[in-house]
């Protein structure tokens, strides 16, 4: 038997996503205490949601115009949240 997909469960939401041109960091907020993996330049970076859902990555380089970020956030009985971007 294979793993079963898990379709059921909240829907995880983003209410706010910032990454700027030439900042160091990517500031967000979504669910409390939800883990939050993001991808960029082939680093990946991990944080954990404060109680209020709000977080922040800090990268070891400016991020760059056109700067392609995944951002993957998951949370126990949630369903997944995936979402790619670009630097403005």
């Amino acid at each position: 038997m294979g793993k079963k997909k898990t379709t059921d469960g909240k829907k995880i939401s983003v209410k706010e996503l910032v990454a700027k041109k030439n900042s160091k960091k990517i500031t967000g907020t979504t669910v409390a205490k939800a883990k939050v993996q993001v991808k960029v330049n082939g680093k990946t970076y991990q944080v954990k949601a404060d109680k209020k859902g709000k977080f922040v990555v800090r990268l070891k380089k400016k991020l760059k115009k056109k700067t392609k970020i995944s951002l993957q956030i998951t949370l126990k009985n949630y369903k997944r949240y995936r979402k790619t971007l670009q630097v403005k």
